[in-house]
């Protein structure tokens, strides 16, 4: 029996229930399964698997996981791969996308963060690989020497991890670290490369920790710094002794896969 024929009070619950479950987010819900074909069609198909897929540990696979951020918002390990050249032997390939069909937050944390972060792969490359591939937009940097030799060794976070794509001016939640330079230039990168038409942080900058273990550092795109710092800077910079109370923020795992 088609939705269409049910009467209209099993019809009408059905619907009302639906919305309570989905909260302050019920409207925005509603709206794109209006407007937006794709997402009409993604919510339909894991409406009748019986979804949200759940892996064993408490979080969700990576097909539900970009279905509910959005697969614009989502840098996934077969980007990664691509971008970097990555070729694994077929056993470390089909390990790497074992571990990565295992995306580590819930459905209603990654509802929540949809319009505002990126949900991003993170392998262990260092800057200058990243930069190889991003010459066009490649880092720059007022650090000093021995700053900058510890940017250079640093890597992104390994995994899954969500980074707000602009910047907040509020305090870090409990659920929330500052983001490494590592991981905002690894994400924003290969985003802009997936994504030509979108630039974040183009007007603003952040503050980040150097690296895991680093002093704080303002990071952004070059026009961020161009009218205070230098002329047609381009690209992203960081710098330190910015005195900013925005912040670039990595959402910690709800359920951390061993």
């Amino acid at each position: 029996m088609k939705s269409t024929q049910l009467e209209h009070g099993k019809f009408q619950s059905s619907i009302f229930k639906l919305g309570k479950e989905l909260g302050e987010s019920g409207a925005e819900v509603f709206t794109r399964i209006d407007e937006d074909d794709s997402f009409r069609s993604k919510v339909a198909d894991y409406m009748l698997r019986g979804a949200p897929e759940q892996v064993s540990s408490g979080g969700l696979t990576y097909r539900i996981a970009k279905a509910i951020i959005g697969e614009d918002k989502t840098i996934g390990p077969e980007t990664a791969l691509k971008h970097f050249g990555i070729t694994p032997n077929q056993k470390d390939l089909a390990r790497l996308l074992q571990m990565a069909d295992q995306v580590p937050y819930l459905p209603e944390t990654l509802s929540r963060h949809a319009k505002t972060h990126l949900l991003v792969w993170g392998i262990p490359v260092d800057l200058n690989e990243v930069c190889e591939k991003t010459k066009s937009f490649g880092i720059r940097w007022w650090l000093s020497d021995t700053e900058s030799e510890a940017l250079k060794m640093s890597t992104p976070t390994k995994g899954w991890y969500l980074i707000n794509r602009g910047t907040s001016i509020f305090d870090l939640g409990s659920d929330e670290r500052l983001a490494t330079v590592m991981d905002a230039f690894y994400a924003l990168s290969l985003h802009k490369l997936t994504n030509k038409r979108q630039i974040f942080l183009r007007n603003e900058y952040g503050v980040c920790n150097l690296t895991s273990e680093g002093e704080a550092v303002c990071f952004g795109l070059g026009e961020a710094f161009t009218r205070k710092y230098a002329d047609g800077a381009d690209g992203y910079w960081v710098k330190g002794d910015i005195s900013t109370n925005k912040r670039i923020t990595v959402v910690l795992p709800d359920n951390p896969i061993k």
